[in-house]
């Protein structure tokens, strides 16, 4: 299983860089490196880094994506710039964290 995994990640890393000029897109990508850890294997953080700035180039106002790489930041003890994204992405869209941990608790209440 885990070098399937690590095939689709690095299929997931030659597409978007091949194809994608949609942030939403590199955004999920981001997600999906973090996301690993759910079925066992080690998350990818620096590469969810990469992409969430990736997207944040093609979108310098993607409010998801400086929240995304904000709190990931935090979650490296980067707290200073983890709170400026976060920051950034609540005066893009105000509402942000209220929907972001809104859509947590519903993905944490069907686990």
């Amino acid at each position: 299983m885990l070098h399937r995994a690590e095939e689709a990640t690095k299929s997931v890393d030659r597409v978007l860089h091949v194809q994608s000029d949609r942030p939403t897109d590199w955004n999920a990508a981001g997600k999906a490196m973090l996301a690993r850890k759910d079925f066992g294997l080690a998350d990818d953080s620096e590469r969810a880094e990469r992409y969430y700035r990736e997207a944040l180039k093609l979108n310098p106002k993607f409010a998801h994506a400086f929240y995304n790489l904000g709190k990931l930041l935090q979650s490296q003890n980067r707290d200073e710039e983890g709170e400026q994204l976060i920051s950034q992405a609540l005066q893009i869209d105000h509402l942000i964290g209220e929907e972001v941990e809104a859509q947590r608790a519903v993905l944490q209440s069907r686990s």
